[in-house]
């Protein structure tokens, strides 16, 4: 309602195969994006930071191949 743009993510996710498939639907549908950033919220002093490259992933880079 305010118009304020936020980053593209996922949040509320407790179970490793939400997360699965939340990333899935992501990458799918930001096929531009190359790195992704993880932050786990009841970590500190960046413990609960992650990222994945996807340029190199073969799923990823046929999709980019069909998307132009």
């Amino acid at each position: 309602m305010a118009d304020i743009p936020v980053p593209i993510g996922a949040h509320d996710i407790y179970e490793e195969k939400d997360f699965y498939e939340q990333l899935t639907k992501l990458i799918a549908n930001n096929l531009y994006i190359n790195t992704w950033i993880f932050k786990i919220d009841d970590e500190f002093n960046g413990r609960g930071h992650a990222s994945l490259s996807v340029d190199s992933i073969k799923t990823v880079i046929e999709l980019r191949k069909r998307k132009v």
